[in-house]
């Protein structure tokens, strides 16, 4: 027996496939695919069932130019990954945002302009890491430096009790560990 597909059917397969088509254009930086997909009706925060949008599809391809189009276009810069009832999603444990990945890939420049449209430095994943713990973890100084200049907390525990600073100890990020030591150091009191 030979069964048809709905209308609707065949539309939401369509927009599967332009969804992919236009997550892959991201990954890989081609700016005018992205382009020509948007203008062809993709969706700029249509997600996969694991959560990966096309701006973290851009992030995880490193790919400037792509997020900046993304986020001109009205890309949320706080989605968050769903929690699909797995210990780790397709890809990202629950709760990355883009600038949890943008840290934890060492995508400064990405990270400096999620931070400037306002992505929020304090979002934390299902194990309570935040894009401190995430840029500590990979000893990326310039990335820590933002975010501390941007309201973020240095000193604040993840689920299991770790700092950014157990994180860049641990990976032997010296230079990591130092920029926090001092950045969370209160001054000494003045001598009388």
């Amino acid at each position: 027996m030979l069964f048809r597909k709905t209308p609707e059917q065949r539309q939401h397969r369509q927009e599967l496939k332009l969804r992919d088509a236009f997550l892959k254009a991201c990954e890989s930086g081609s700016l005018a695919d992205a382009e020509k997909l948007l203008a062809k009706g993709a969706k700029v925060n249509l997600a996969t069932g694991a959560g990966t949008t096309p701006l973290l599809a851009a992030i995880r391809g490193g790919h400037l130019a792509v997020a900046e189009m993304l986020v001109a276009r009205g890309a949320d810069v706080n989605a968050q990954t769903p929690d699909t009832g797995a210990i780790m999603s397709e890809i990202y444990p629950a709760g990355t945002t883009p600038l949890l990945l943008a840290a934890s890939f060492n995508r400064v420049a990405i990270a400096t302009l999620l931070v400037a449209h306002k992505a929020d430095v304090e979002a934390k994943d299902r194990y309570g890491l935040t894009a401190a713990h995430y840029a500590a973890k990979r000893g990326n100084v310039e990335t820590l430096t933002l975010l501390h200049s941007s309201g973020a907390s240095l000193t604040q525990e993840d689920k299991f009790h770790h700092t950014p600073a157990f994180y860049a100890h641990d990976n032997h990020h010296k230079e990591a560990e130092a920029f926090i030591k001092q950045a969370t150091t209160p001054p000494a009191p003045p001598q009388p």
